[in-house]
């Protein structure tokens, strides 16, 4: 059918499957059963040019306000009067929040319809579409409703990321470098040898990449789907600073910008107060820096309020308001979560920011 990365057994009888496809048109075309086609309407001439037949298209009006619960009721609705059966599929093409939305309404109707998710941004492709999470944003509050639901299929159709402009593009390679840090230093060495490729996008070095960035991110789901022991937050490596640095910016700086600052400090609160070696966030700044990512606060050329950063840790999801689970990198390639103490890393934040 396609060129294929390892399939992967998640949980609750769930199969994930994970591809790297050249041809998409070919790949839907062959799912057996009716599909349903839920993606943004600005891509709907992409859509049309991709020249399928006999599935049943549904554009979507894109952004944060199609996870709502008016978004979600509105492709509820849909698929109430296209009336699926459970056998068929859902397929989701687009960024994180078609996918979010798409996937938490696939995993409710009729408790429970086949999802494919078709991730167009780097991103999606090695983390937000692949993990089993689906959320939507419940009074002011991002991804406070979800549930746990794995796709069946998830295709990476790399066409799409030479199409990316160069923020968005940033954003996966953060979370790629990301999974080489916390537990594939061979991962990172490849990023970094193949940095030229990597950034012209070439479609081998891509698949290869993509791939295992995937089967990374999947060997940690597999031990903890479900988020009960703790293991998964090591995935979260950079993101609790990261986040911060996100909201407190109104979202006006990228996800990896934000990540990629949050990581180097990460790293360094790990140095002063978990008695990690000072070396580890000089060689994590130095990965970054050969793409030209930040790695400092100043770097982010935006002015940030600590005592926000401060608030929108202490609502983190991994927060129970006096600890919050973090990742510590002990070496490249190697990390633990551990359980900080807020008012230790409040102190950090507003040290450094």
């Amino acid at each position: 059918m396609s060129e294929t990365s390892n399939v992967y057994q998640i949980s609750l009888n769930r199969h994930t499957a994970f591809f790297v496809s050249s041809d998409l048109q070919r790949f839907i075309q062959g799912l057996e059963g009716r599909k349903l086609l839920f993606f943004p309407k600005n891509i709907e001439q992409t859509v049309s040019n991709l020249g399928l037949s006999g599935i049943s298209l549904h554009p979507l009006s894109d952004g944060e306000d199609l996870k709502s619960i008016s978004g979600i009721q509105n492709i509820l609705d849909i698929m109430m009067k296209e009336n699926p059966a459970r056998s068929d599929y859902v397929l989701a093409l687009g960024g994180g929040s078609i996918t979010d939305a798409v996937a938490f309404s696939a995993s409710v109707y009729k408790r429970g319809i086949r999802l494919v998710n078709i991730p167009t941004t780097f991103l999606g492709m090695v983390d937000a579409a692949i993990g089993g999470k689906t959320g939507i944003n419940f009074l002011g509050r991002k991804n406070m409703l979800g549930t746990f639901y794995f796709p069946e299929i998830v295709i990476a159709y790399l066409p799409f990321v030479a199409t990316l402009p160069e923020d968005n593009f940033r954003d996966g390679l953060v979370e790629m470098i990301k999974y080489g840090i916390i537990m594939d230093s061979g991962l990172l060495d490849d990023i970094s040898e193949n940095s030229a490729q990597l950034v012209s996008r070439v479609p081998e070095v891509l698949s290869r990449l993509i791939s295992r960035s995937v089967e990374n991110k999947m060997n940690v789901v597999k031990q903890d789907p479900l988020e009960e022991s703790g293991l998964r937050s090591k995935l979260n490596f950079g993101h609790t600073i990261g986040h911060a640095i996100e909201s407190a910016s109104d979202y006006a700086i990228s996800h990896g910008k934000a990540v990629s600052v949050g990581m180097v400090m990460e790293a360094m609160f790990a140095e002063e107060e978990l008695g990690v070696d000072h070396k580890v966030h000089r060689e994590i700044a130095a990965v970054l820096k050969r793409f030209s990512l930040p790695t400092k606060p100043e770097e982010l050329n935006h002015s940030l309020d600590s005592e926000r950063m401060k608030k929108a840790m202490v609502h983190d999801k991994k927060s129970s308001g006096v600890t919050i689970l973090m990742p510590v990198v002990e070496n490249i390639g190697s990390s633990a979560v551990k359980a900080v103490q807020m008012n230790i890393l409040e102190e950090f934040v507003e040290s450094q920011f």
